[in-house]
């Protein structure tokens, strides 16, 4: 049964997508609680303090997927503009005190009615609605340097500015790569995009060299053997991790390395305690279920995206989002 026929038999939503999101959603509601018990006990003295807020945050993430089915397609086109520009405003925050605070000697977070976030995460999805909408919109100029490369260039340069300043290096590639994808799909000439990776080259290794973390984190993740009493330390544990779940796994609950070994073993580190309580087949399961995700949200075919499927926006966002 394609896509379509399934979709149209449920009300619009594909059974198989679902599914793989609600059992993506339970699992990492139960491995949070797996592996933060813990660490929420020696913090909070209550075991389930991040059990709970995962639990919270799941349904919540439920509720905006059951409303945003029903947000029409062109909700996002009108609303690209605002969207970017909030994301500006919330990367500015994190500098203004009692809004943006401070953790591991890096200011990338904000805290609103005791909700704590990073707004460079929603400053990614923004850039990919706006270069979306943007590199569509400009197609019959898309070639030219004024219109298809410098606004988006100046665009993210502000953003990545920002993240770099908190400091977040590797947030900024990230979005980098991101961008240089998305405006290669809409049609950027090639030169300009090969000219602008030519001349970040340097700047990176620049920021690379100059900040004494950095290196020392490049070179544990190189050799972490090597280094596995400084940098190479989280690294040496998180491979500990999956090696010593094996196949089948140490089971749910039983994993070692969580055992204040791992650093925030509830975040970070969350795909380690999974290889080790699920083992290879929990991973490969989990991995599996990310795959079919991806390759059904691409061929979903919802009201709107049956039309929009075949335009140059939805070939951005996907390709953005991907």
């Amino acid at each position: 049964m394609t896509n379509n026929k399934r979709a149209k038999d449920h009300g619009g939503y594909d059974p198989f997508l679902l599914i793989g999101v609600i059992i993506l959603l339970g699992v990492g509601v139960v491995m949070v609680y797996s592996a933060s018990s813990l660490v929420a006990a020696k913090r909070f003295g209550n075991g389930s303090y991040f059990f709970h807020r995962q639990l919270l945050y799941a349904l919540a993430a439920i509720l905006v997927m059951v409303c945003c089915r029903h947000v029409p397609y062109t909700f996002y086109r009108t609303m690209a503009y605002p969207i970017v520009g909030a994301a500006f405003l919330l990367l500015v925050a994190v500098w203004v005190p009692d809004i943006g605070y401070e953790v591991g000697g890096a200011r990338r977070w904000l805290r609103f009615f005791g909700i704590s976030f990073q707004p460079s995460e929603f400053a990614q999805l923004a850039l990919i609605i706006y270069l979306a909408y943007s590199t569509s919109k400009k197609q019959k100029d898309i070639k030219r340097f004024s219109i298809g490369f410098l606004p988006h260039g100046v665009v993210f340069f502000c953003f990545s500015a920002l993240i770099v300043m908190q400091p977040d290096f590797g947030m900024a590639a990230m979005i980098a790569l991101v961008v240089w994808i998305m405006l290669f799909v809409g049609g950027v000439r090639i030169s300009y995009l090969l000219a602008a990776l030519a001349g970040a080259l340097p700047l990176a290794y620049y920021l690379l060299i100059h900040a004494g973390y950095r290196l020392k984190r490049l070179a544990g993740f190189a050799a972490p053997w090597q280094y596995q009493g400084d940098a190479g330390y989280q690294i040496v544990h998180s491979l500990m991790a999956f090696g010593s779940g094996g196949i089948f796994g140490a089971g749910v609950g039983n994993s070692y390395q969580k055992l204040f070994y791992l650093p925030e073993p509830h975040t970070d580190f969350i795909f380690s305690v999974i290889g080790e309580e699920l083992g290879l087949l929990g991973v490969c399961f989990i991995t599996g279920l990310y795959i079919m995700v991806r390759k059904l949200w691409r061929q979903l075919p919802c009201n709107e995206c049956r039309i929009c499927r075949h335009t140059d926006e939805y070939s951005g966002q996907a390709g953005g989002l991907t």
